[in-house]
């Protein structure tokens, strides 16, 4: 089981990565799409899209419950296999798992914040005359 433990160590960072990379795409094409919209003086799909359920959940708050909980799971996983065997190993391992989880929840909920705050002064400036090319 040691290497399984260490497998899922080494892939779910990456797999993180990976998700993280698509959070900040996602992030980018919903502002470059606002910007045109405010641009052009019109609604549409990027300013007027769902919020998050109850003004918490979305994409990195979910990410931020998933991947720090399976990190979590598979680093207990391989310290089962590599701490001495004595009384204690239990919750040592187990400490270390929980607080694998907490810092992985409290980097995706800051991410998160800086994402929405990102995104509030994006989607609520003004358009100056040079963006809507009232000057040309």
């Amino acid at each position: 089981m040691l290497p399984v433990g260490v497998f899922g160590v080494v892939i779910t960072p990456g797999l993180f990565c990976y998700e993280l990379y698509g959070i900040k795409k996602c992030h980018h094409l919903i502002k470059a799409g606002n910007q045109s919209k405010v641009g052009l003086h019109v609604g549409g799909q990027f300013r007027n899209r769902p919020r998050e359920v109850a003004r918490l959940i979305n994409e990195p708050f979910a990410a931020g419950v998933i991947y720090p909980a399976v990190l979590a799971a598979w680093t207990f996983l391989a310290l089962r296999f590599v701490w001495p065997q004595n009384a204690a190993w239990p919750l040592d391992a187990l400490w270390i798992a929980i607080a694998v989880f907490i810092d992985g929840f409290v980097f995706l909920i800051v991410y998160n914040l800086r994402l929405k705050e990102d995104l509030y002064t994006t989607c609520n400036r003004r358009p100056n005359h040079d963006e809507t090319g009232a000057d040309q």
